[in-house]
């Protein structure tokens, strides 16, 4: 604190701060502001243990009294999420008030006062009153020290002040094979996420959640090897599902490329169940058809490509039918809110493709982000990220 000075306001764990001089006889009243850029400890979590948060603060306030050139950062609200003693998935998540909404930032540890919460190495935006999180994968040999050290996890404002839940877990092992069948296991009251360990052999898997009581709206989603962060949009391709409502089941059916120890994820979609427990169970079925045939056969349900990924001005949505159904093909924005229905009616068996231009269903241009291309036929449902660039 510098002597003589006031603080104008403190925030902790990442903040600008603006001291004002005491009042005094000036001829220039109107520069009596400065501010900097401090870090205050952040708050850290236990596993397993949700803990409410008041709002953040605004992002950039007080950015307007910190001299040009200053390296600046958004303030936040700081959480420390505890390290693990061996490789493992772990992860950070947070549910925001109803009406209000905030993103989760994923850091290296702060190191002293000044330069914390700058670099980001994951990062997590859906939209208000949905959960965010992000996961880090304990696996990668190079880093081993970086990732299984605690981790400290910055949640910013977007829009109104918004208080907050917040929880971090560490992933429990199944031992998986075709067949599998799980559970049943519950999600209590107050807690947001559920997170597994699961070793994949190369092939085609499904799997699905089945709601056993409750009526929780649940999310499912898989993350696979390969980097050390995953937000909650970076699921593999087409491995996520938060779409059925509450007290219904999810499932995912993906073709898994490369062995290893995927993370499977078990959430609350929303704020609306935050306060409610749900109990479900989960089954693995390997060998199961995820990809059409050759061009000119049917016999095979599914999303085949959609191509180009990223995509400007529209992208070409293939998908194959076994037998005349009932067929939606939808896009749908991270909130789960449906842009746009390219495809409503009934289709015989064969393949098909339909063009995105990127456009909703009222003729307006969408935002530049992730959205997801939902394909339903009869009971099955098929999901893959689809990025527009502007």
């Amino acid at each position: 604190m510098l002597a003589g000075f006031r603080p104008r306001w403190v925030t902790p764990s990442s903040c600008a701060v603006d001291v004002a001089h005491p009042a005094r006889a000036e001829l220039v009243e109107d520069n009596n502001n400065w501010g900097t850029h401090y870090c205050w400890s952040p708050v850290s979590l236990v596993l397993a243990t949700p803990v409410a948060r008041p709002s953040p603060p605004a992002p950039t306030a007080g950015w307007e009294f910190v001299p040009a050139g200053t390296n600046l950062f958004y303030n936040c609200d700081g959480l420390r999420l505890p390290g693990s003693a061996s490789p493992t998935w772990r992860w950070v998540a947070v549910m925001p008030d109803h009406a209000g909404d905030v993103y989760l930032r994923l850091h290296f540890p702060l190191v002293g006062t000044r330069y914390g919460f700058d670099s980001v190495g994951g990062e997590s935006s859906w939209g208000p009153g949905e959960s965010d999180f992000v996961l880090v994968d304990g696996h990668l040999s190079d880093a081993f020290d970086e990732i299984t050290a605690p981790l400290d996890a910055g949640v910013v404002l977007s829009g109104e002040a918004s208080a907050f839940v917040t929880e971090a877990v560490t992933a429990t092992s199944l031992p998986v094979e075709s067949g599998s069948q799980f559970g049943p296991y519950t999600l209590d009251a107050g807690h947001l996420l559920d997170l597994y360990q699961v070793e994949l052999t190369p092939e085609t898997w499904r799997i699905d959640l089945t709601n056993v009581s409750g009526s929780v709206d649940w999310g499912l989603s898989l993350y696979g090897p390969g980097g050390r962060f995953h937000g909650k949009s970076d699921a593999v391709d087409g491995a996520i599902a938060w779409l059925e409502g509450p007290a219904l089941g999810e499932h995912v059916t993906i073709e898994v490329a490369d062995p290893g120890p995927y993370a499977l994820a078990v959430w609350k979609t929303d704020e609306s169940v935050t306060a409610e427990g749900g109990s479900y169970s989960l089954e693995f079925t390997a060998g199961v058809s995820a990809v059409p045939n050759p061009v000119g056969t049917a016999g095979h349900f599914g999303l085949s490509s959609v191509f180009p990924n990223p995509f400007n001005p529209q992208t070409e949505i293939a998908y194959s039918l076994a037998s005349r159904s009932a067929v939606t093909v939808a896009i749908y924005d991270l909130r789960g809110r449906c842009v746009r229905k390219l495809v409503m009616g009934i289709q015989p068996a064969g393949r098909y493709s339909v063009l995105w231009n990127g456009r909703s269903d009222a003729g307006d241009i969408a935002p530049s982000g992730v959205y997801m291309v939902r394909l339903q036929a009869g009971n099955e449902t098929w999901t893959r990220k689809v990025s527009l660039l502007k």
